[in-house]
């Protein structure tokens, strides 16, 4: 797992990665994996809004998973990302890693004034700042896996 509260190890492990460096698993290139994480940090503090896509049903095992020491699976697909890789939004690697960090920084900013929020988590619901923290854990151990930035 990963500790979000921990930005200099995530920013140190970041700095390993490599603009031609190849996925083990996946279709994300070093910086869509970087944008893309930029981005779910910025759903959790409202930043941006997704509405859920799970079927209520299968909510209290999609909990019980984040509360579990389970991690993602690779080939897991968020639910709003299409087939096709998204277009890039930052102008290099570099500027995609300085923008993980500040959305990282913002979140726990964001989290210390308004610690009774919730924000939407499209699989798992309302998420408050400890489940944020599970969930982003999984989902960056993932990532990093899957461009070997973590065993």
């Amino acid at each position: 797992m990963i500790d979000l509260k921990n930005i200099d190890s995530i920013e140190k492990k970041l700095a390993e990665l490599k603009e031609n460096q190849q996925p083990v698993f996946g279709k994300f290139t070093p910086q869509h994996m970087v944008e893309h994480l930029a981005y779910t940090v910025e759903v959790s503090y409202g930043k941006v809004n997704l509405s859920f896509a799970s079927k209520e049903e299968n909510l209290p095992a999609l909990r019980a998973f984040l509360y579990s020491d389970k991690e993602i699976r690779a080939g897991a697909k968020a639910p709003f990302l299409g087939d096709d890789l998204p277009d890039l939004v930052c102008s290099s690697l570099e500027d995609a890693k300085q923008k993980l960090s500040v959305s990282l920084t913002l979140f726990h900013e964001y989290y210390a004034v308004n610690k009774s929020s919730q924000h939407m988590h499209p699989v798992f619901g309302m998420l408050n700042y400890e489940e944020w923290l599970m969930f982003h854990s999984k989902h960056f151990a993932l990532h990093f896996k899957q461009f070997e930035l973590i065993k």
